[in-house]
């Protein structure tokens, strides 16, 4: 009996010794952990990076050309070349002149921001006959009177006309003289300025060269004397014997007007130069 019993448990212990061990099971791979919402994510990729920031650029300046005299076309392509634009604004005046620039707003030379706009004041077509009908002056002054407008714009000097002391006058009133020397010169004609400063409700200084290079227009040359359309003024006329008056041919107004009047000698050399503007 004790027999049967130890050979049972010998086939039970060999029973469970054949059985295979139980697989053992791989252990669940964490997952990372989800960022915190109050973290910003690392894995996230860069944006591109915010350039520093820069002051905009000084905007530019350039000076103002002269214009004055100047066809309209060519007046704006001259300021548009030096990056400003043209205001253009029409002004009654006769049809003796074409269309051209009469004054400019800022001045020339003076800097300005490009981009910004220049005035200009230029003519209208006339609507009426030219010219002031004025009575022409005799040959040998017509002759003076017209070199002396070219030697204003510009011309060369004529040198018989010039080769004398000049009286330089304002309103009929002198100021100094030149000699000959310096009567060729066009800047010894201007610097006219009374001690009182102004002279029309104009603050001085004057030039009567000035006046006429200023003018884009022709100009009559008339024997004459001044004709101021508001008064103002005295004349050489009647104190010197041969005078001729260089003056706008069109009619102008009181603020506009003005007049050079011119006295010769008895050999056709000039003796005196009067600027007149009319009282405004």
């Amino acid at each position: 009996m004790r027999v049967a019993v130890v050979v049972l448990s010998l086939l039970l212990v060999g029973g469970c010794s054949d059985a295979s061990p139980p697989t053992a099971r791989p252990a669940p791979e964490s997952s990372p952990p989800e960022p915190s919402p109050s973290e910003p994510s690392t894995s996230a990729t860069p944006g591109p990076s915010t350039p520093p920031s820069t002051s905009p650029p000084r905007p530019r300046s350039a000076r103002v050309p002269w214009v004055v005299g100047q066809s309209i076309p060519v007046a704006r392509a001259a300021l548009a070349e030096k990056g400003f634009e043209a205001d253009v604004r029409a002004v009654e005046y006769s049809a003796c002149v074409k269309p051209r620039v009469l004054r400019q707003d800022p001045p020339r030379g003076s800097r300005r921001e490009t981009g910004s706009t220049v005035r200009l004041d230029v003519t209208k077509h006339g609507l009426g006959p030219c010219g002031l009908d004025l009575p022409a002056a005799e040959p040998a002054l017509d002759a003076a009177g017209r070199a002396f407008v070219d030697f204003a714009r510009g011309g060369p000097p004529d040198l018989h006309l010039l080769d004398n002391p000049v009286a330089l006058y304002l309103g009929g009133t002198l100021l100094h003289s030149i000699p000959p020397q310096r009567a060729v010169h066009r800047l010894s004609y201007g610097w006219l300025c009374p001690n009182y400063g102004y002279y029309s409700a104009r603050v001085c200084p004057f030039s009567a060269v000035r006046a006429i290079a200023s003018f884009p227009g022709p100009m009559a040359v008339t024997g004459r004397p001044p004709t101021p359309p508001c008064g103002g003024g005295r004349f050489l006329e009647g104190r010197f014997p041969r005078t001729v008056t260089l003056t706008p041919d069109e009619g102008r107004s009181c603020v506009d007007y003005f007049a050079v009047e011119l006295a010769l000698d008895g050999g056709g050399r000039l003796e005196a130069v009067n600027l007149v503007w009319s009282e405004p």
